[in-house]
């Protein structure tokens, strides 16, 4: 029998531990049907067979994310990148280009100012944007999230005026102190003033939007996605996918009580088609370190009266957790800080006393604050740990989580190098768009870290939890994550070996290829 697709000459990193590389893979429909040496699968090839001669360049399993927002990250798409500007200047060039391929009135969103624009104090104020776009509502976020400046056209419409006032433990309306009008800049809470005036796109605009994102999720290497929904809109635009033309594999991950209201605690069975499924209910635990909610026994280090919160009492959650189980769908728990983890734990330990199967695959999410106590606890109840690698940076690099959190405590956020000799099985995603969606990337902050590097893993290991480790966390091990004959073929082609190249480097790999199924879906 004759493959329908072979790819030959290459470094084949497989996952598989009893078969680690190998040279070819031929392809069945949308199956892998052998792998081997060339010579092994060289027999494969008639007239009819797609080959790709891969020359040395290196194939892994597809990778899957296990946390990204979709159709956020589609709406971003749109917003002007102003990660690389180090000067106002540099701000209006882009600005100028975008507003000559814009009608005049419509918003104009931008992310990515950055501190050295602020250090080389050249960070623009409303009279700067004013200049370049008159007529067009601008606001450009700060890449923390919780600053922001807009143009006169935005604040006119968020009626944000000298006459304006907010409590100072809102945020701050930054004012000219000889005039007092709004110079445009806008902090912390304040930037919802501007936010919530900022129109929704419409339903078509947002499928459209959110096809784009799935077409850069299939070029950079992702072949199976967890969706994190966030609101009941999102179900009507998964409905109406082109699933020819992305045919992603999409689990995907409710919040609890979006599925109690919009869902009616509807049971798994209930959807599941053409590779979409809903297969997780998440439960939110507490918040997040970043704005100090996350649940911590002792206060944070900045704030002796702020320790966060747990969202729901014990009793509520264990109930909650069993409500998800008897449903048949995967438990889910959000868990940052150590007391939320702590109260995660103490549910799981909830259904080892009762008749409910633990084998489900329970997963926290985060799980970022964690101590040795935890580590045994995770390891005995054989829980998962889903991580975003570019979160763990940020949480040390731009939230200050050791100022926060005090040195000793900082040193337990995110031990991923612990919980993997402890045998707890970590999945990573993106965060996409709040991070970048980039897997590489991702691997790089795992490998080269920088932050407590004790904690730092291999390329192998971070690449298994991106591949096998996501698989398994959905009891998909059997049929994806690895490169296996009978397996699904999801295949990802790349410039470099990651795991041979210096560990600065991984970031810059390119995708040449993605393989869904069989198919070529993206060709560099």
């Amino acid at each position: 029998m004759s493959a329908d697709l072979v790819l030959i000459n290459g470094n084949v990193i497989t996952m598989n531990p009893s078969n680690p590389h190998v040279q070819a893979i031929a392809v069945k429909g949308d199956e892998i049907m052998k792998v081997g040496s060339n010579d092994d699968i060289t027999p494969l090839i008639d007239k009819n067979t797609k080959v790709i001669q891969l020359d040395g360049k290196t194939v892994i399993p597809g990778i899957i994310d296990t946390h990204i927002h979709v159709t956020d990250f589609g709406r971003l798409l749109l917003w002007l990148d102003l990660t690389g500007c180090k000067s106002i200047t540099d701000i209006k060039n882009i600005l100028r280009k975008k507003i000559n391929a814009t009608s005049a009135g419509k918003w104009i969103l931008g992310r990515g100012l950055n501190e050295a624009l602020s250090e080389a104090n050249q960070f623009p104020t409303r009279f700067d944007l004013d200049l370049v776009a008159p007529n067009n509502p601008v606001i450009l976020y700060h890449q923390s999230k919780k600053l922001c400046v807009a143009n006169t056209k935005a604040l006119e419409l968020a009626r944000i005026t000298k006459k304006t006032t907010i409590l100072s433990k809102e945020g701050i309306i930054e004012k000219d102190p000889d005039t007092g009008n709004p110079t445009g800049i806008i902090k912390g809470k304040a930037v919802d003033l501007i936010w919530k005036v900022i129109p929704e796109p419409n339903t078509d605009d947002l499928l459209k939007l959110t096809h784009l994102a799935l077409s850069k999720i299939i070029e950079a290497g992702i072949t199976s996605i967890h969706w994190m929904i966030l609101s009941p809109l999102e179900f009507s635009i998964i409905r109406k996918l082109d699933r020819k033309t992305f045919p992603l594999r999409i689990y995907l991950i409710v919040p609890f009580e979006l599925w109690k209201k919009e869902l009616k605690f509807r049971v798994s069975s209930s959807w599941q088609e053409d590779s979409i499924k809903i297969g997780a209910i998440e439960l939110s635990a507490d918040g997040y370190l970043a704005s100090k909610t996350a649940a911590l026994f002792q206060p944070y280090a900045d704030s002796s009266k702020s320790n966060g919160k747990l969202l729901y009492t014990q009793k509520t959650l264990n109930f909650s957790a069993v409500k998800i189980i008897q449903s048949g769908y995967q438990l889910i728990i959000h868990a940052m800080g150590d007391k939320a983890v702590e109260a995660a734990l103490t549910t799981i330990e909830y259904f080892d006393k009762k008749i409910y199967d633990v084998t489900s695959r329970i997963r926290i999410e985060q799980a970022a604050l964690i101590n040795k106590n935890f580590l045994e606890k995770m390891k005995n109840q054989k829980i998962l740990v889903s991580v975003q690698p570019c979160v763990i940076n940020s949480e040390f690099k731009t939230w200050a989580a050791i100022e926060k959190l005090g040195q000793r405590r900082a040193r337990w956020l995110f031990p991923l190098k612990k919980m993997i000799d402890n045998n707890i099985t970590v999945l990573g995603g993106s965060d996409c768009p709040m991070e970048p969606l980039n897997p590489f990337i991702g691997i790089q902050m795992l490998v080269d870290r920088k932050f407590f590097p004790e904690e730092a893993i291999t390329s192998t290991e971070a690449l298994e939890i991106y591949t096998i480790n996501a698989a398994y966390s959905t009891k998909e091990e059997n049929c994806k994550g690895s490169i296996k004959e009978g397996k699904l073929a999801d295949l990802t082609i790349l410039s470099n070996d990651l795991t041979s190249i210096s560990s600065s480097k991984i970031g810059s790999i390119n995708v040449t290829n993605t393989i869904i199924g069989g198919k070529i879906v993206y060709s560099k």
